[in-house]
């Protein structure tokens, strides 16, 4: 997967848990401090990230402390 796709596929899963609605974001984003989803739609969104990229987010990993709401941590986990 290319850094591109990993956007792509952000996207998609954003819109999914907004309820069809596309977010406007960039590699700077936090996507929960900068207010483009909640916490609940935050779970709704790595699920349906998971389910698109085939990588594991394990239930253990505090994904806010770990940085992983910010787009180009995710970005960076998405590709390892």
């Amino acid at each position: 997967m290319t850094q591109q796709e990993a956007r792509e596929k952000i996207a998609v899963a954003l819109e999914k848990a907004r309820d069809g609605k596309p977010a406007d974001f960039t590699d700077d984003t936090d996507l929960v401090a900068d207010k483009v989803i909640d916490s609940l739609e935050g779970m709704v969104f790595i699920e349906e990230l998971a389910a698109l990229t085939g990588k594991i987010f394990p239930d253990d990993l505090n994904l806010g402390k770990a940085g992983l709401f910010k787009v180009s941590k995710l970005i960076e986990y998405l590709l390892a």
